[in-house]
């Protein structure tokens, strides 16, 4: 049986404090930061803390909360003592790298401290990092000997051959062996080759420069060595040609990540003792040259060996078992190399270098069929090098001509096949444009799964990180900065090509967009031909073949059809664009010989490789969501994102392949895409309302490449003025949630914090000082924007209204053109439309009514003042020539953003209070305030949009538009077979799933209620259950009249009782130590915290705090206790803190009390029978659970307490027991549950008991304390287990659903029988209609939720 400390449900389980010595060197900083990862606290050591060559550590990830800096020197031991204080452990990976002959003695005498002053401070276990140079500088090994940890270097030969730093670490490896055997220490010690990789530190390290000196060409020579030593700043050197030649010599390399993970993992594993050789590979220097040359063919890499003519050093065998058997997987050496080059070109140790082409000739490029000779690479490079010695220099980009053989230009025949064919692909190189948008990554894969070399082109390569996850990426994928404005880059990006695959294309109605994608595409065309590139692909779009009002719906869709340009320049920009971009291409590939193939997709679906969600996929996650309130009466044609890549591999390489290729999947109606959306994912609220309006030339009929309108989004600056106002906030929180950079006027920004709090307020929203009737204030607050939404106008009967909304309308039409901002959107009234007498009670009210402006003077100035400024706005733009859409709200209700009450929202307290004694015999419009926010943003992105949009619904519809016929044979002759679209759309959901754009929902939660708001953004992350017991109407009513206490509120399952109660509609107080701590804030971002939440500083041993916080409470749910074994207070918190908040609660008139206990007072008994069934009448045996753990003991002896005192006192109680505890956390630090799942993936937890423990979802949890709290006649326990099983199944479970992780645990009783799960009764809390989540789906929310938060490192499948 298992004591299952483990299974122990809140609070937060920590990690141990450890030391790291050298903390902000090479090695020393990825250690830290491999710790951090995995959970420790860190005190790391520098000579001086301050100092900014050591600030990137306080940029790592978990370094605010877990990381301090200490000031000590090796050389000082009563400086490592006091920065040892406390620490479980110590890393000594301090070493100056350098020959100086006072090396020897610091590192020896240095690390004699740190192991004497460890074990002063009763640190128990130490890990050294040794060196390469410490086990192979011996002359008289045999060359066939296999290096391991057996083998020494020769101190004397190390010393005649000047090498003090092998010297150094040798001897100073001796001390720490012989110290930590004199004091009792357990010591591991691993021992790194030469470490390659990036840098998280700013300055160059040792390999590194010798590499950048390799690279620009400028190293002269160096000894012929037994083995030479490189570093990350070698690599620099070698790239850069600064070392001129390489020595005739072999080495081992490894990856500054392995050598962190090594440390960490011989830390945590309590049997590692003694030397653990950390090599990744073995090769000759030659070798590692070409890889270099390989992967950054534009440098001049130093190309000559020192001792030419000689035989090459043959690499030897080494082992590396040791640590493989802890669980290392040794990272490539390609990869380590290109990702320590990329650190380096970003930190600006290496000049950033685009190839440059070579000159177009025979005796360069030998054309199949042409009879020319093989080219001489040698006499080629030299060629280029004398070239280069005559370009220009730049401070900052330097151009080199790229060297390239004939095999790699040469161009294909189509004859090759069979192994041929791939020996071919894997010679040939391709460049893809627009590599890292959704169709560019799909090419971009589907390129390197056929063997092609591939280059991408990105406006910013260090922003497309999934690409160099891709399969065969860290081989054959090199990404460089291009534009397709930018004729030089596209030339430079084309160099040595064979092919080009131009796939960029922003999608955007923006009018700016037709010169990008005609003049880019006439540039990407013109460039490929300068290169000598024979083949292009070019990705058009669906909307160059559809648009075209005249054409039969009875005609067949095929590669003859185009769209109407005039008709598409009138509707869609975009269709426009790619129409003419199409148009374009081909006429530049027949003036310059070019072959062309072009590939024509509809809207692209499937999952994504890219972080950002596109705009096809962006518009099903709204339909999911429910944030479309309605889909177009309009059909579409669709195809799988795979389907078009594997289009485009298939049209370059047919040599026949030329012209158009239709992909298109299928055609549907989009109530058809819907209701297979619908069949698909029932658990979500998938739009089921239809537009009155009939579209088939929707935006959303476009393929999405390049992250669609998001992009340009979020290179737009829209101004909103009165931002926070009721109708403001909710249209600032909308442009926010569709990709703008949002500019916020008020007379006092700092009174709008609320606005700062919406999601993606910190990166795209500024708040400034503006006054409409402060002419200058407005130009200030309009500069640089594309838009402006004139929300701004006092609600109010104030005679002054109307020439304040006059004039200030005036002025901000005028300072918007003034400042080059072409349309705006104003909001006007339904004061401005329905004041007037004269009008029919049957006529019906639209955009032509006008309010009568005698009537309103007379009755009403607020809508005198709408209606004025309303024509004062048209009056302006017609005269300034803006563009004008109007939205005219009626009565506008809904949710607040703002803390102050709205006149509207006002209205309605009134009468809910009673406040106001009647009501008039009148009629009113109303709105919702979140479609009004929606109104001004469509109203905005329709470019064609102009005039009123009266603001009240309709439910009118159209008959339902028939698909049209369509033809793709063209590319089902290439063998493409196409993916049925419920395919696509599956995995594309389970895709954003995944990525956390999209939440996950079982189909159980089918009565799941998204955000109070249906214009949530696809990343929400908010999803709760409907009430699952359905009380009766007036307990519901009733429930927003209640107020209740939680206490504990910031743990685990605290925070969660709090959400579910707030969604419920309850009025809740939180007791918290410290409400000011940060540590709480996610509480006040809850949904409803706003209104319904406050938080109360109480703590459980303080009688007098509770009854303060208890007072006015009709319920209370106590929840607070600490998780530990080791806490001094934890008997007290637990025993007397529950005593008193008993009685507390009784005290203040509190009827109804729910205690969380604990699953670990109720199975810890050794007398159970394991064939008893566990239900709410087990108890755990208080004597055995003293003895074994004291937190189990605490809550056993904790609930008997409560039900003592609720006995006493007349309470109400019911206890909810949770099991273990698993889903996802709502607060930032990772509690102990949490911790375990995260110790076994990561592979720091190492060895699993042979047991088995009781799960349960901790939104079940919450739910438990919701039911019995609401269900009158709940008393008593109520069990709350989801699952029992074997610790082998639930880490089985993690690796079938994560099995990119390396779960490396073995069990601790191998060879014993499996213990068997127990069976268990959770009926109790079935009856009251809890339904438990699958443990598979806790897990996996769980260990999504770590990954978001930082607690768990992402990696890819």
């Amino acid at each position: 049986m298992s004591s299952n400390f483990e299974a122990n449900n809140n609070n937060n389980g920590e990690k141990q404090l450890v030391c790291v010595t050298g903390a902000g060197g090479f090695i020393g900083s990825w250690v830290v930061k491999e710790l951090l990862i995995r959970g420790y606290h860190v005190r790391g050591t520098a000579r001086d803390p301050a100092d900014s060559k050591n600030a990137h550590l306080l940029e790592l990830e978990g370094a605010e909360e877990r990381l301090s800096l200490c000031r000590a020197d090796v050389l000082d031991a009563a400086s490592l003592r006091a920065a040892f204080s406390g620490c479980h452990g110590v890393f000594h990976v301090a070493s100056p790298v350098s020959n100086d002959p006072d090396l020897v003695p610091v590192a020896v005498e240095g690390t004699r401290n740190v192991i004497n002053a460890a074990a002063d401070m009763g640190v128990r276990r130490v890990v050294f990092t040794s060196s390469y140079g410490a086990v192979h500088m011996n002359p008289n090994r045999s060359p066939d000997a296999v290096l391991d940890e057996t083998c020494w270097s020769d101190y004397e030969f190390c010393k005649q051959t000047d090498n003090l730093y092998c010297c150094a670490k040798m001897m100073a490896e001796m001390t720490a062996t012989e110290e930590a055997s004199k004091r009792g220490l357990e010591l591991a010690v691993v021992v790194p080759s030469m470490t390659m990789g990036p840098m998280l530190q700013q300055t160059l390290n040792f390999s590194s420069n010798h590499v950048a000196r390799y690279l620009m060409g400028t190293k002269k020579s160096y000894p012929n060595a037994v083995a030479a030593y490189v570093d990350v700043r070698d690599v620099a050197r070698y790239l850069m040609g600064t070392k001129k030649s390489y020595p005739n010599a072999v080495a081992a390399y490894v990856d500054v990540r392995d050598v962190a993970r090594a440390h960490v993992l011989v830390y945590e594993r309590p049997d590692a003792r003694g030397r653990y050789l950390c090599i990744g590979t073995v090769l000759h220097r030659a070798e590692l040259l070409r890889m270099l040359r390989d992967l950054f063919p534009q440098y001049p890499a130093t190309a000559k060996c020192e001792d030419d003519g000689k035989p090459m050093a043959k690499p030897y065998k080494f082992s590396n078992q040791r640590l493989k058997d802890l669980g290392l997987e040794f990272t490539p050496l390609r990869k380590s190399l290109h990702e320590a080059v990329l650190c380096m070109q970003q930190k600006s140790h290496l000049p950033l270098i685009y190839p440059v082409p070579k000159l177009r000739s025979p005796s360069i490029y030998a054309l199949s069929g042409e009879g020319e000779g093989e080219v001489d690479s040698r006499a080629s490079e030299d060629d280029d090098r004398e070239r280069g010695k005559r370009l220009e220099s730049d401070t900052t980009i330097k151009l080199f001509n790229m060297s390239c053989n004939s095999a790699e230009v040469a161009a294909n025949d189509g004859s090759s096949n069979g192994g041929e064919k791939q020996q071919q692909q894997e010679e040939e190189v391709v460049c893809v444009t627009g590599a890292g948008g959704f169709i560019g990554s799909w090419v971009v894969k589907e390129l390197l799964l056929r063997g092609y070399r591939v280059r991408g082109t990105a406006r910013d390569p260090s922003k497309n990180a999934h690409l160099l996850a891709l399969d065969g990426a860290g081989e054959r994928l090199t990404l460089c900065r291009a534009d397709v404005l930018d004729c030089e880059s596209l030339r430079a990006a084309f160099a040595g090509c064979h092919g080009v695959f131009h796939v960029a294309s922003p999608v955007s109605n923006d009018p700016n967009l037709v010169p990008i994608a005609v003049d880019g595409t006439r540039n990407v065309m013109n460039a490929g031909a300068d290169m000598g590139v024979r083949r292009v692909v070019f990705t058009s779009s669906y909307g160059a073949v559809h648009m075209n009002p005249n054409r039969s719906p009875d005609t067949v869709l095929d590669e003859t059809c185009w769209s109407d340009p005039k008709f598409c320049r009138q509707t869609d920009v975009y269709c426009y664009a790619k129409t003419m971009a199409e148009k374009a291409a081909e006429e530049e590939a027949a003036k310059r010989g070019v072959q062309l193939a072009v590939v024509l997709p509809c809207v692209t679906v499937g999952p994504i490789l890219h972080p950002a969600i596109n705009t096809s996929i962006n518009h099903v996650v709204r339909y999911l969501t429910g944030a479309a309130p309605t889909y177009p009466n309009a059909v579409a044609a669709y195809v799988d994102v795979r389907d078009v890549a594997r289009a485009h591999a298939l049209v370059y390489e047919r040599p026949d392949a030329s012209g158009r290729y239709l992909c298109i999947g299928t055609v549907l109606h989009r109530a058809h895409l819907l209701q297979m959306l619908k069949e698909l994912f029932p658990q979500y609220p998938v739009t089921s309302k239809a537009s009155t309006m009939s579209s088939n030339n929707s935006m959303e009929a476009n393929n999405g490449n390049n992250n669609g309108d998001d992009e340009k989004k979020q290179e737009q600056v829209v101004c909103v003025t009165g931002a926070g106002g009721f109708i403001g906030s909710w249209v600032v929180k909308e442009l926010l949630l569709r990709g703008y950079r949002v500019r916020g006027t008020a007379r006092d920004p700092r009174k709008n914090a609320h606005l700062l709090a919406l999601e993606g307020a910190e990166e795209r929203l500024t708040l400034c000082r503006a006054d409409v009737l402060d002419f200058a204030s407005l130009r200030a607050a309009f500069a640089g924007c594309h838009g402006v939404f004139h929300i701004a106008s006092p609600v109010s009967k104030d005679p002054n209204l109307v020439p304040v909304a006059i004039e200030g309308t005036r002025n901000v039409m005028k300072a918007a053109a003034d400042m080059g901002v072409r349309r705006v959107v104003f909001t006007s009234s339904y004061g401005a439309v329905h004041m007037n007498p004269n009008r029919s009670p049957d006529a019906v009210l639209d955009e032509s009514c006008w309010s009568d402006p005698e009537f309103c003077q007379r009755e009403d100035i607020y809508c005198y003042a709408k209606m004025m400024a309303e024509k004062t706005a048209t009056e302006e733009a017609s005269r300034r020539r803006l563009q004008l859409a109007v939205v005219v709200p009626c009565v506008t209700v809904g949710p607040i953003l703002q803390p102050s009450v709205n006149f509207s929202c006002h209205h309605v307290v009134r009468y809910l209070t009673g406040a106001a004694a009647t009501y008039p015999n009148a009629v009113a419009a109303y709105a919702d305030v979140r479609d009004v926010a929606r109104a001004h943003v469509l109203v905005y992105e329709n470019h064609g949009a102009r005039g009123r949009y009266l603001c009240i619904g309709t439910d009118e519809g159209n008959q339902m538009v028939k698909p049209y016929k369509f033809s793709n044979q063209r590319l089902r002759d290439l063998g493409l077979e196409f993916t049925p679209l419920r395919k696509s759309l599956h995995e594309a959901i389970e895709c954003l799933q995944r990525k956390g754009h999209l939440p996950v929902v079982t189909v159980a939660q089918q009565r799941a209620c998204f955000s109070a708001s249906p214009s949530s953004s696809p990343n929400m992350s908010s999803i709760s259950k409907a009430n699952d017991n359905n009380g009766d109407q007036k307990r519901q009513q009733q429930q927003p009249q209640q107020l209740v206490c939680v206490t504990g509120a910031g743990g685990f399952i605290g925070s969660w009782v709090v959400r579910e109660l707030l969604l419920r509609g309850y009025r809740v107080r939180a007791t918290v130590r410290d409400p000011a701590d940060r540590k709480n804030a996610h509480l006040l971002a809850l949904e409803g915290a706003d209104e319904r939440l406050s938080l109360r500083r109480a703590d459980v041993l303080d009688f007098d705090g509770l009854l303060a916080v208890f007072a006015g409470c009709h319920g209370v749910f106590h929840v607070a206790c600490p998780l530990s074994n080791r806490d001094p207070e934890l008997m007290a918190v637990a025993v007397e803190g529950t005593r008193n908040v008993m009685k507390a609660a009784a005290d203040m008139g509190v009827r109804r009390v729910v205690f969380t206990s604990s699953y670990g007072a109720v199975h810890m008994n050794p007398n159970r029978s394991p064939d008893a069934v566990l239900d709410e009448t087990c108890w755990s045996d208080p004597e055995f659970c003293r003895q074994k753990d004291m937190y189990c003991y605490a809550k056993t002896m904790a609930e008997m307490a409560a039900t003592e005192e609720a006995a006493k006192r007349g309470l109400e109680l019911a206890v909810v027991v949770p099991s273990m505890t698993m889903g996802p956390m709502l607060q930032r630090a990772l509690n102990l549950s949490s911790t375990h799942v995260a110790n076994y993936l990561t592979g720091a937890k190492k060895s699993y008991p042979n047991a088995v423990a009781a799960y349960v979802d901790v939104r079940d949890v919450a739910r438990a304390h919701a039911l019995v709290y609401e269900r009158h006649d709940a008393r008593g326990r109520y069990l709350c287990i989801g699952a029992v099983l074997h610790r082998a199944q639930l880490l089985q479970m993690l690796m079938d659903l994560f099995p990119q992780y390396t779960i490396a645990a073995k069990c601790d009783d191998k060879g014993k029988p499996m213990v068997k799960p127990y069976e268990f009764s959770n009926q109790r809390l079935k009856d009251l209609g809890l339904e438990f989540t699958p443990l598979r789906k806790s897990l996996y929310d769980a260990v999504m939720c770590m990954q978001r938060n930082g607690h768990l490192p992402v990696v890819l499948p």
